[in-house]
């Protein structure tokens, strides 16, 4: 990452004794207020974060993801937040969330222990972020686990 160094915090917030910065609000509907899902921290290994949603799905689980939120050192402004979640199918999805300013085109890359490289195309960018997403193959999900570190590589525009 250009203009410094990041360094993981679990969950996702910055500061080093609050809470788990929630995930964006929805999209309002026309005359109701959007407001943020409640969460919850169900544990931490590591530098990640169970973070599970209050509202059940259909089946009458909580759904729940383990987050990790990378910082700049200097400043404490998060940089990225990965996230690793199961999908609508049942499949487990990586979704790195970025910075803005990022070459669209070239998607990011992300490196558990310098293994294998595996390019993310952005799904979604908004004022504050930019989103990639990757349905995770089963090799990932073996270095993921095995991985103590990793990389994240992104092209400036």
């Amino acid at each position: 990452m250009a203009g410094g160094q990041a360094v993981a915090q679990a969950g996702g917030n910055p500061s080093p004794a609050g809470s788990v910065a929630k995930p964006s609000a929805p999209t309002k509907t026309q005359g109701e207020p959007a407001k943020a899902p409640e969460v919850t921290i169900a544990g931490n290994f590591g530098q990640w974060a169970l973070v599970c949603g209050k509202e059940k799905d259909k089946e009458g689980r909580e759904p729940c993801s383990l987050v990790q939120a990378l910082v700049q050192r200097e400043s404490q402004k998060l940089v990225f937040r990965v996230t690793v979640a199961y999908g609508p199918q049942g499949n487990l999805v990586l979704r790195i969330d970025g910075p803005t300013g990022v070459a669209l085109q070239k998607g990011l890359e992300f490196s558990p222990d310098a293994i294998k490289i595996y390019r993310m195309s952005y799904q979604a960018c908004v004022p504050q972020q930019c989103s990639a997403l990757l349905v995770m193959p089963d090799d990932l999900k073996q270095e993921l686990t095995n991985s103590q570190k990793g990389t994240i590589t992104v092209y400036a525009t």
